[in-house]
């Protein structure tokens, strides 16, 4: 990352489902306190995954994209959109997602159309919309269009991620706005009566007093309280959306400039995602970080419909699409595992007596058999454990909060120790020592492991 960047201050609330806000850099948390459940957004407290959505490993690993397409039409927003629900019930015919990654899904016929009911003094606008996004689904290229060479420039030298983290933000970000700054979720065209370009160019102009701007049928409405998807992130959550504008504001810029947002995205990812952020960093550089990273950034900051499957679909996408274009490599989820602890949260230090949240998730394209989490003491001895059997693709590591009582431990030194296996038989263990005071203050961090236990040579990368 480059850290010699200013970073862009925005003075507002935090948006919905926030975590405590501290840097990867510092990692700190004011003494007496400890990080939120909240943090894991969608991470969810049973033991099945997000929304009791379970993967089994044997479909993930036969539906393997062949196709050279990249991302979905379809717009998820934080799992209410039923446009995404449509789709997601769809993911598994690899054909008809393909088609819908592509664009073929009549889209901008429907597009065309309402532009064309549209009032006649933004016909233009509306043409011109149309046109825009005609030509970007149909390119096929993922390195066609200067939209997309601008955000993968963005992500790889103003963010400082790897190439594999890059391929995995735009795969997710291409499934849910095509890429486009000015998207509006589909559904709400219809329902607004505007194409994308007309929805923005009219919350443009009412932006200093909450995007004020009046659909087709002349009644008034806000930017700041239309819970639908806008922006290459289809930000939908009313303080996020209210947070998006205030940057627009403060840049003076347009609500769909492309820039703004993704600064705005780095800015979210960095104060209210560490989890996220701490994986689009941490994972290597190779076939096994696209799929991680593309899984995580789905389940923890997209949180579609139909989480867990759609997070599993788009990362084969992107395997198929942007890996193999960027890197000239082929990549498969069949015979070879990907598991991998991804933004976990572990302690550099305690105070006596504050709790500490088992953040992040264990992620492979294969079912996950086992994931244990101890503390131990600096001789081995137990302190507390617990073990889960998931039998799932994804797991969340809130799940051992009850178990792992940082807050009863004694002053002294410790060893936190995280070990997952999945079907495959690859296995990855991580271990971090902390000590645990009486006074100073409580400071965890965030990391992304891959490192192996046991691995076949074939397996190696």
């Amino acid at each position: 990352m480059d850290e010699g960047e200013p970073e862009t201050e925005i003075p507002v609330e935090k948006p919905q489902k926030m975590v405590p806000v501290y840097t990867e850099a510092e990692g700190s948390i004011p003494a007496g306190e400890s990080l939120s459940p909240q943090e894991e957004g969608a991470e969810g407290s049973s033991a099945g995954g997000e929304d009791g959505d379970s993967i089994n490993g044997g479909n993930t690993d036969s539906a393997d994209s062949k196709s050279s397409a990249g991302g979905e039409d379809g717009k998820s927003i934080n799992g209410t959109c039923s446009a995404c629900k449509a789709f997601s019930s769809k993911a598994s015919n690899g054909t008809e997602m393909l088609r819908r990654l592509m664009g073929e899904d009549g889209k901008n016929e429907s597009k065309a159309e309402e532009a064309a009911s549209s009032t006649k003094s933004e016909t233009g606008k509306a043409a011109s919309d149309s046109k825009q996004k005609s030509a970007t689904k149909k390119s096929g290229s993922r390195h066609a269009g200067s939209t997309q060479k601008k955000i993968y420039n963005y992500l790889t030298k103003k963010m400082g991620l790897n190439m594999a983290a890059a391929c995995a933000v735009m795969t997710n970000l291409y499934a849910e706005s095509g890429m486009q700054p000015n998207n509006l979720e589909n559904t709400y065209n219809a329902r607004f009566g505007l194409s994308d370009s007309q929805y923005t160019s009219r919350v443009n102009k009412g932006k200093k007093h909450n995007g004020r701007y009046k659909t087709s049928s002349g009644s008034t409405r806000y930017f700041t309280k239309d819970y639908c998807g806008y922006g290459i992130c289809q930000w939908t959550s009313l303080n996020r959306r209210k947070n998006l504008l205030k940057k627009a504001v403060k840049d003076d810029v347009s609500i769909g400039d492309l820039e703004m947002q993704l600064e705005f995205l780095k800015y979210e990812l960095k104060n209210s995602y560490p989890q996220v952020w701490a994986t689009l960093k941490g994972v290597p550089n190779n076939a096994r970080g696209v799929y991680l990273a593309a899984m995580h950034f789905c389940i923890s900051f997209e949180v579609p419909a139909n989480t867990n499957a759609t997070a599993a679909s788009r990362a084969r996408t992107a395997l198929a699409t942007y890996w193999k274009t960027y890197s000239g490599k082929s990549a498969s989820v069949r015979g070879r595992s990907y598991l991998g602890l991804c933004g976990y949260s572990y302690p550099k230090s305690v105070k006596k007596g504050v709790g500490v949240t088992c953040g992040g998730h264990v992620i492979s394209n294969y079912t996950i058999r086992k994931v244990s989490a101890r503390i131990v003491t600096a001789k081995g001895r137990a302190v507390c454990r617990s073990m889960k059997r998931p039998g799932t693709n994804v797991y969340s590591l809130y799940n051992f909060d009850r178990s792992m009582t940082f807050s009863k431990l004694s002053p002294g030194s410790y060893i936190y120790i995280i070990r997952a296996k999945d079907s495959h038989g690859r296995s990855v263990k991580v271990e971090h020592a902390f000590r645990v005071s009486e006074g100073g203050k409580t400071i965890v961090s965030r990391g992304c492991a891959v490192r192996d236990i046991t691995v076949s040579s074939s397996e190696r990368q």
